[in-house]
């Protein structure tokens, strides 16, 4: 069995394993941790998605996927038992949609990236309700860069280029627009725990560890690079990619660098500004999907390991068969995305089948 380029767009951690779904192909992936291995690959039904980063979120409850779109018009769910997709009826614009999803009580809220409103589905029935979104001016455009949950119920969401971030509180269903006092900070990217708020200043180059107000209370050296990843650490502190290299660093509490991992990153895509490790938080651990066909595993002491992503052979040939029947068009080379090479590994046209 060839390599492939595994990558993912979203995830969420589960008791068994982690669910995430491609970056750009509509597959919904299942890594088994016992197997070690992934062990499903299902493809996601068409609704009119585009070639990059057709979802954005994924939440899991009581047995069911719920995969929330970026570039795509539908909401769908994945019934594990079933083993079927079913869709939530409610038709959405295909253009960068939700940049995160949070569950809350019997519901579940998908923060806008640049949709004009947050969307509610009650997990009982699959009705969904709508809220306005935080661009509180007629015609303001905004974008939600980046969300994260900070103290169970607040969804705290990076503006760049706006002077400002903002948090929606999933209990009062209301938006704060919390200004930032200097006007030469630009927060791209915002990563939180229960207590904590770490934000990336593209301007300084730094990771600023602020209070709700924007308070700021510490702060990294110069990073090397003004584009970052982000998730916070069982124990405080942050781990981060560099978009540019693949790099990771980790940060502890006071935001000094404690280690670096170098990643087995594939030469061609260093080009890309995308992918090189998507971040996924379970309940005591991070795990980070990487490009390099690499499982980054941090646990609850921030011990760090690498495992290889496998796919059983069986697996890997219906994969292949599926998009090569199903999937009426196959995407156009891209060198940054190092599409060719996915689509050869697990397709009639590749080596493996």
């Amino acid at each position: 069995m060839g390599k492939s380029i595994i990558n993912a767009g979203c995830g969420c951690q589960t008791e068994h394993g982690l669910w995430f779904v491609h970056y750009v192909l509509r597959i919904l992936f299942y890594y088994d941790f016992s197997q070690k291995k992934i062990t499903k690959a299902k493809l996601i039904p068409e609704s009119n998605e585009k070639d990059i980063c057709p979802y954005s979120a994924i939440v899991e409850c009581n047995g069911k996927i719920f995969i929330f779109p970026s570039n795509a018009d539908t909401i769908w769910v994945y019934d594990i038992k079933l083993d079927k997709f079913e869709k939530i009826d409610y038709k959405l614009p295909n253009n960068g949609v939700f940049r995160g999803a949070y569950k809350y009580g019997a519901y579940i809220y998908a923060v806008p990236y640049t949709y004009d409103r947050v969307i509610k589905v009650d997990l009982n029935n699959y009705n969904v309700d709508k809220i306005n979104s935080f661009a509180m001016k007629d015609n303001e455009k905004v974008f939600a860069n980046s969300s994260s949950l900070y103290k169970d119920s607040l969804v705290v969401c990076a503006v760049p280029a706006s002077g400002y971030y903002v948090a929606f509180d999933m209990k009062k269903e209301k938006w704060e627009r919390i200004t930032i006092s200097n006007t030469e900070t630009n927060y791209t990217f915002i990563a939180c725990d229960y207590d904590s708020i770490y934000a990336f200043d593209i301007n300084s180059k730094q990771i600023k560890k602020i209070n709700y107000q924007g308070d700021v209370l510490s702060e990294s050296i110069v990073l090397k690079y003004p584009s970052v990843a982000m998730i916070t650490l069982p124990n405080g502190g942050v781990a981060l990619t560099f978009t540019q290299t693949g790099e990771v660093q980790l940060f502890d509490s006071s935001l000094n660098c404690v280690q670096e991992i170098a990643l087995n990153v594939i030469k061609d895509s260093l080009n890309s500004q995308y992918l090189h490790v998507h971040w996924i938080k379970g309940e005591t651990d991070v795990w980070g999907i990487t490009k390099g066909n690499e499982l980054l595993h941090i646990d609850k002491e921030n011990n760090v390991s690498l495992h290889e992503i496998c796919i059983g052979e069986d697996l890997w040939k219906n994969l292949g068969e599926t998009i090569f029947l199903e999937e009426k068009k196959i995407h156009k080379e891209n060198s940054i995305l190092n599409l060719e090479i996915f689509i050869n590994s697990v397709t009639k046209e590749g080596k493996n089948i």
